[in-house]
């Protein structure tokens, strides 16, 4: 196990497209969030002071002060990180579809698990590169800008980044899980694109309450909205537990399809 999360961390930090993908994201950040991003060539001439007004709320990246938690959260817990990340996620699964890199690995080590494991984790630790980024962008806004900050206690953010973790740990268990049961890219690729639009469709299934529980359960970023909401440890630990619940049950179920079912080598000898 170790030897295989040695071997994929150097694949990681060799992978091209995850570095390309890493500094494309960052640098969309912090052009769509410097101050007067939109602004720098507009001057505004009217007469209506609340326009005046509104141009420069809108022209400022940050309020007078910040609270750097709600600030460091909002930004994590955003569909964007979400949809980068899984992205390069999809990115790994087809890679390892196309090369039959699981199905080599092993061929070898005779052990399916661990190698399953590894790569889980391996997904886990590049989707939490990408919101490393994000906050490392919030963080350079912040000291660019110089609002007045607000500085929460030490707890709270241990809340936050439990919660966090345990969602990540959980939405990329699935996804991975859902790959290896089915050898399928489109499965996750489909269900990657249904839980990003699921909260356009909470109005128009409204009137039925079986398809609104479905598309609230499939919604991403209502859950993550829920995360920003956990203040106190006994809310956290049951949405923690829940999270670690779900994902130990989808690693089970998936160690045993792997460990019953032959090698696919996708048509290669």
């Amino acid at each position: 196990m170790y030897q295989l999360m040695k071997m994929n961390s150097y694949k990681l930090l060799r992978d091209r497209t995850m570095w390309t993908m890493l500094v494309i994201f960052f640098l969309a950040i912090i052009w769509f969030n410097q101050p007067r991003y939109f602004y720098d060539n507009f001057v505004y001439t009217g007469d209506s002071e609340e326009i005046r007004r509104s141009v420069a709320v809108t022209s400022q990246t940050f309020s007078v002060y910040i609270n750097f938690l709600s600030s460091l959260s909002s930004a994590l817990a955003s569909i964007r990180v979400f949809a980068i990340s899984a992205a390069y996620c999809l990115v790994f699964m087809n890679r390892e579809k196309r090369g039959c890199s699981f199905e080599k690995i092993c061929a070898v080590s005779r052990s399916r698990i661990p190698v399953y494991l590894s790569n889980l984790l391996t997904m886990v630790g590049s989707v939490l590169l990408f919101s490393a980024v994000a906050a490392l962008a919030l963080i350079i806004l912040v000291l660019w800008v110089r609002p007045y900050t607000i500085y929460p206690p030490v707890m709270e953010y241990l809340i936050f980044f439990a919660c966090y973790i345990s969602f990540i740990f959980v939405t990329v268990t699935v996804l991975y899980s859902l790959y290896m049961i089915s050898r399928l890219v489109i499965v996750p690729v489909v269900l990657v694109t249904v839980v990003c639009c699921a909260g356009l469709l909470h109005t128009l299934t409204d009137p039925v309450p079986i398809l609104n529980f479905i598309v609230r359960v499939l919604d991403i970023d209502g859950h993550l909205e829920y995360i920003l909401t956990i203040k106190d440890w006994m809310k956290a630990s049951h949405f923690i537990f829940t999270c670690l619940g779900v994902g130990v049950l989808m690693i089970v179920i998936t160690s045993i399809v792997i460990s019953k079912r032959d090698l696919d080598w996708g048509g290669k000898e």
